[in-house]
């Protein structure tokens, strides 16, 4: 089989073969892999630690028993496992938020190498970064899109009202930790992924613009 080659930033290039799980976990003891838990790092680990308490817990109760609504999740395990997954529906994370359906998911030039194993991204991990989505529900603090509307809603997870997302740095969001993200699993704090019947904005009260025909609930950095 021919090789892909691809160029995704990292050293070794992307191939069509799958990793499996032992050479995937090997894949994460690099430089790349020292670097990125570095940047995942610099702060907010308590917070960064508390939600992936949280979402064990959460997992093993799930196992054990499941409830609550339930909902599809597009996973990627390692050795280029790409299932639907039967997962638990989000819930509203704050009076601030927004649970939204996405309609059209973009994909990203990471998800290949992502799904085969072959980046410095632990799996497994929902898919989906960025989307064009229906607004579901909203907190009580939620004011600048109702249900029904439709949004788009890029990969970072960002306030919108720090010094840093005023300046249009929204990547740089001290109100979340580093590398908060979509569709990066526990290096982009476990927000879920974008090819799902559902996915939480936990910022929509003050993320919201008006463009293009539809509202914004999040900003890139300019």
């Amino acid at each position: 089989m021919a090789d892909y080659v691809h160029d995704d930033g990292f050293d070794e290039p992307a191939v069509n073969k799958a990793r499996g799980v032992l050479r995937h976990v090997a894949g994460l003891v690099t430089p790349d892999a020292a670097a990125g838990l570095g940047a995942v790092l610099q702060r907010d680990v308590p917070l960064r630690l508390s939600r992936l308490g949280g979402h064990v817990i959460n997992g093993v109760t799930d196992r054990v028993r499941p409830r609550g609504p339930r909902m599809r999740a597009l996973v990627v395990a390692p050795g280029g496992q790409v299932r639907w997954r039967d997962v638990p529906q989000p819930r509203l994370p704050s009076s601030q938020a927004a649970l939204v359906r996405p309609i059209a998911v973009a994909t990203c030039d990471l998800d290949r190498p992502m799904g085969l194993g072959r980046t410095p991204i632990l799996l497994p991990l929902h898919l989906g970064h960025e989307c064009i989505a229906e607004v579901i529900e909203i907190g009580d603090e939620v004011a600048t899109v109702q249900p029904g509307d439709r949004v788009v809603v890029p990969f970072q997870i960002s306030c919108g009202t720090c010094a840093s997302c005023v300046a249009g740095f929204t990547a740089h969001c001290v109100e979340v930790p580093p590398l908060s993200m979509y569709g990066f699993g526990l290096t982009g704090g476990l927000w879920g992924g974008a090819i799902a019947d559902l996915m939480a904005v936990p910022y929509a009260a003050y993320r919201s613009f008006r463009g293009g025909g539809a509202r914004r609930l999040t900003s890139y950095d300019e």
